[in-house]
């Protein structure tokens, strides 16, 4: 991931910058790139609406030829962008906020007499702030703007790390706000992570997608995990995940029992076998869900077999899902169960910065590998 860190603050050594710092020194450890601009000091100019950025609709075309030129082309070469500020006056800092505004109006081509193209649309924006109010309080202007930025800008909107410096006389940063940035930077890797995996099997087309399903569940089906198991949990596929179908084939000829996950809210997911063809009814997340009222609950601990599906897996096993975390709560709950993952080659990634709740498979199982124990 190419990373670009607008530093926005007038200390090279103040609070902000011990945030940056750290946040820095975490991606580039675990294999990002990154760079950072300090703003202040540089001649950036306010934009004026002058609208010429309206007229060339593939460049940034900024009517002021200044420092903030090449930092336009960087922002359309990085893949996440952070803006660092200190709060002053509940707001950022005055080169951001001059830079904020050229940037909406020379990427967003939105203006002009005929509506054209968001330059940077799908990109990433994250937020790293400090201020001496409580962190919400604090930071719930500069927050909102940003966010609404997004949205106009069609961005993506990658979260805020907030910290409080409650008195000038005392030190700020600590081990605790070391954690709390170590933290935030592996939840914005993990985000990519999981939309690149998401983009990979999207690129797949419907052809390729059954036929590359069909053979994980061959593989699958030929496993010792599925030869020894009973009652198996599978899934209804959705969003590009590799599709299960002949593998419920395979359940039904073996005599075997499909349960089906049941999402019950708040994070929550209960095992169901439907009785018949008709128990199923949309439910969350637009997922086919058996009906609780034509179904038979088994209970997690009678699970031999877990199959789950992801969005991105790496060559030590780790998966990720979509972020709910429901599988990672149900999980413990089957004693017994072996659980595995179901993926496309084109999803695997190096490595994925794990959690502490994150539940490891056993196996990953792909079109032409099986990564993890071989059984």
């Amino acid at each position: 991931m190419k990373i670009l860190i607008l530093q926005g603050s007038p200390r090279p050594k103040g609070n902000t910058a011990a945030l940056t710092e750290e946040f820095r020194s975490y991606m580039e450890e675990h294999g990002h790139e990154c760079s950072e601009v300090r703003l202040y000091g540089l001649d950036i100019h306010p934009c004026i609406a002058c609208r010429k950025c309206q007229k060339d609709w593939e460049h940034p075309s900024c009517a002021w030829q200044d420092d903030l030129t090449p930092i336009l082309d960087q922002i359309l070469e990085c893949d996440l962008l952070v803006l660092a500020t200190p709060i002053y006056s509940w707001f950022c800092t005055a080169p951001m906020k001059a830079a904020v505004d050229r940037m909406v109006y020379a990427l967003n081509k939105i203006y002009g007499a005929e509506k054209g193209p968001c330059l940077w649309a799908g990109k990433t924006i994250a937020l790293i702030s400090t201020c001496g109010y409580k962190e919400k309080f604090g930071t719930e202007l500069w927050e909102e703007g940003i966010k609404r930025d997004c949205k106009h800008s069609g961005l993506k909107y990658g979260g805020l790390l907030a910290e409080r410096h409650k008195n000038y006389n005392l030190p700020f940063m600590d081990e605790e706000k070391r954690q709390h940035t170590r933290d935030f930077a592996k939840k914005l890797i993990r985000q990519s992570v999981r939309s690149r995996g998401i983009k990979a099997r999207d690129r797949l087309n419907g052809e390729e997608r059954e036929k590359l399903s069909e053979e994980i569940c061959r593989k699958i089906a030929a496993s010792e995990f599925f030869l020894k198991a009973q009652t198996i949990m599978i899934y209804k596929a959705v969003r590009g995940e590799v599709q299960l179908t002949a593998l419920e084939h395979a359940i039904e000829a073996a005599g075997k029992t499909a349960v089906y996950p049941l999402c019950v809210g708040e994070g929550k997911m209960a095992a169901l076998h439907p009785r018949s063809e008709n128990s199923w009814e949309t439910g969350h997340y637009g997922i086919q869900e058996p009906n609780p009222e034509k179904s038979v609950e088994i209970r997690p601990e009678d699970i031999d077999l877990i199959i789950c599906p992801c969005t991105a897996f790496d060559v030590q096993g780790n998966r990720l899902g979509m972020g709910a975390g429901y599988y990672d709560r149900f999980l413990p709950f089957c004693t017994k169960a072996h659980v595995i993952a179901a993926g496309f080659e084109e999803q695997k990634v190096e490595t994925i910065p794990v959690d502490e709740w994150d539940q490891p498979m056993e196996a990953v199982f792909t079109e032409t590998n099986v990564i993890g124990k071989v059984k």
